[in-house]
């Protein structure tokens, strides 16, 4: 496996049981300056990656049992990014569809 600088897409739909994110607080100057003379920044997330989850309807998971398997995968990224200094904030959150279609 050859490891390149390249730019992957990943697809996250809402009807995934759960997606797992981890993101990347980026600024940068505008050129701008404010009335005293302090540079004026912007600042945006950037998504570094993107790990879609589904249980799947053969498998009887309690909702609390879904929860603990993704904070379990939160957790770990956060334990494994925690050293990464490279000058930005590294993030890591979740969402979880708790009833993704309550009137059907």
């Amino acid at each position: 496996m050859k490891i390149e600088t390249q730019t992957l897409e990943v697809k996250v739909w809402d009807h995934h049981d759960a997606v797992v994110f981890v993101t990347q607080q980026r600024f940068e100057k505008t050129g701008e300056k404010t009335e005293s003379g302090t540079d004026i920044y912007k600042h945006w997330k950037e998504v570094l990656t993107a790990i879609p989850v589904d249980f799947g309807y053969n498998h009887e998971l309690e909702d609390e049992d879904k929860y603990k398997l993704v904070k379990n995968v939160a957790d770990s990224l956060v334990a494994l990014y925690q050293y990464d200094h490279d000058n930005y904030e590294i993030g890591v959150s979740y969402y979880i569809n708790h009833d993704q279609f309550v009137n059907g």
